[in-house]
């Protein structure tokens, strides 16, 4: 009887080699680095729902993500719209069934973090902030879901049992987002205040993303 981990080997053959498995894989972070600050840290697909990966058709480095029939569903929505300039979601390389399980592997390019590279000066902040904003979806009044976020959970209208609108969550995220990279430049310390305007405990109360971006001079 094939085993869990065989059975996962047979899916991925011929298309997709995690790379934990390619014997010249050398980790990123040696001595230097804290693993979990690095993209390419062993991952174990029981335990968490992404790793790094390779294609083998190309050779290209790849993530490998492990996603549910309802978070696929909107993998697939959002690359529909691929055409749409507005549309900077990640694309969908490959989408793997894994028979007999309730999961299916999707496959998407390796990206860097939004802020790997480092800021190199005020201006690519002001640029990149801006154009968060303006390409930030818009959100109808009546959505709601019951949720909590692992980067965020301190967000004031997270929870499992109160509906609440997830794009105003969105829009406190970026608040939160913006914060963490003042608080690493002292320079951007006059900005604080427009992140403050995206992170007030009231939903309802948070300044326009139209102001926000004003505001950002």
């Amino acid at each position: 009887m094939p085993t869990e981990k065989s059975a996962l080997s047979e899916t991925l053959s011929g298309r997709i080699t995690p790379a934990t498995a390619v014997p010249s894989r050398v980790p990123s972070w040696g001595l230097e680095h804290y693993p979990g600050e690095c993209e390419d840290f062993l991952i174990s697909y029981k335990t968490n729902t992404a790793l790094d990966a390779l294609c083998i058709k190309d050779n290209q480095k790849v993530v490998l993500k492990r996603v549910d029939e309802k978070e696929l569903k909107i993998l697939r929505y959002l690359d529909a719209l691929r055409s749409d300039a507005r549309n900077h979601t990640i694309p969908l390389l490959d989408v793997i069934p894994y028979p007999g399980t309730e999961w299916t592997f999707v496959v998407m390019p390796y990206c860097r973090r939004f802020n790997s590279p480092p800021f190199h000066c005020r201006g690519e902040f002001v640029d990149a902030i801006k154009q968060y904003i303006d390409h930030f979806p818009g959100g109808k009044e009546s959505a709601r879901l019951t949720s909590t976020l692992r980067t965020f959970p301190m967000i004031p209208e997270l929870s499992l049992e109160v509906p609440y609108n997830p794009f105003y969550v969105d829009v406190f995220q970026l608040g939160l987002a913006m914060s963490r990279i003042i608080d690493i430049y002292p320079a951007l310390e006059e900005f604080r205040t427009v992140a403050a305007s995206l992170t007030v405990d009231d939903p309802l109360a948070h300044v326009a993303l139209a102001a926000s971006a004003a505001n950002l001079g």
